[in-house]
C-alpha cells in the first residue's frame, strides 16, 4: 500500500485556471469553439468548466488543512455538491 500527497497539484490546476481566464477575457480562439454546434448559441460550457476547476482547487487547498474532514460539512444546504 502506498500513501501519497498529491494536494501540489492544485497549483497546476489554479495556473490552468488563470491562464483560461486571460484567453477567455480577450476571446482569444472563441471563434473556432462558435463555429461548432455544441458551442454556437452560448459558452457557458466554459465557465462551469472553469467552476468545477476552481471547486477542485478550493478542495485541494481545505484538503492540506487538519480540519479538511469538516470541510464539506460547513457548505450551504441549497449548494449543489453533486457536481464532480
Amino acid at each position: 500500500m502506498m500513501l501519497a500527497n498529491h494536494t501540489s497539484v492544485r497549483s497546476i490546476f489554479n495556473t490552468l485556471r488563470i491562464q483560461f481566464n486571460k484567453l477567455k477575457s480577450r476571446n482569444a480562439h472563441v471563434q473556432h469553439f462558435k463555429e461548432t454546434r455544441l458551442f454556437s448559441e452560448s459558452l457557458e460550457e466554459f465557465d462551469h468548466a472553469e467552476e468545477t476547476v476552481r471547486s477542485l482547487v478550493e478542495e485541494y487547498e481545505a484538503a492540506e488543512r487538519q480540519d479538511y474532514i469538516e470541510w464539506g460539512q460547513g457548505k450551504a444546504a441549497g449548494e449543489d455538491m453533486d457536481q464532480f
